[in-house]
């Protein structure tokens, strides 16, 4: 059912979590699925339903022993946004990635000031770490920790 329509899993996912029909690991398995699937997930729900569902998944990967490897120490991440969107989930381990981020947000999305943002995050506030299905090394933080030492830093513009 998820796959026929990418974009509306979500929004099912959100509605069997919230009526309590899904186990851990079972959550954990339809976050994996939806997240890789839909392109921009972390614009289509909330950021409160989103944390409220990786809480109560754990922590998810497609990769457990390289998540392992990677989650011993903080992590550095790279994210290509504007500035207004520089605390956002979605991050990644490959400068590249953000830099073709931050590249589509200024040729495809017209913004401006798109940028190439590095934070250092604490292990404790990855929620999730995906390597395969697009090859993007893709970590995902609670926003909310993205302060102090963590706060996220214009490295170089898109432009």
């Amino acid at each position: 059912m998820l796959g026929r329509d990418p974009e509306h899993a979500p929004h099912t996912v959100v509605m069997w979590y919230l009526m309590r029909e899904l186990t851990a690991p079972e959550l954990r398995v339809l976050l994996r699925a939806v997240w890789t699937n839909v392109e921009l997930p972390s614009r289509i729900l909330e950021t409160h339903y989103r944390l409220a569902m990786f809480r109560d998944a754990g922590f998810v990967t497609d990769d457990a022993q390289r998540a392992i490897a990677v989650r011993r120490r903080s992590l550095t991440v790279w994210r290509g946004a504007t500035p207004r969107y520089s605390k956002g989930m979605s991050w990644t381990l490959d400068i590249d990635h953000a830099r073709r981020f931050a590249h589509r947000e200024l040729t495809v999305f017209g913004c401006d000031d798109a940028a190439v943002f590095k934070a250092k995050v604490p292990r404790q506030h990855v929620l999730v770490m995906f390597f395969g299905r697009r090859a993007e090394s893709e970590v995902v933080v609670n926003p909310r920790t993205l302060r102090g030492s963590a706060e996220p830093r214009m490295v170089e513009t898109a432009a």
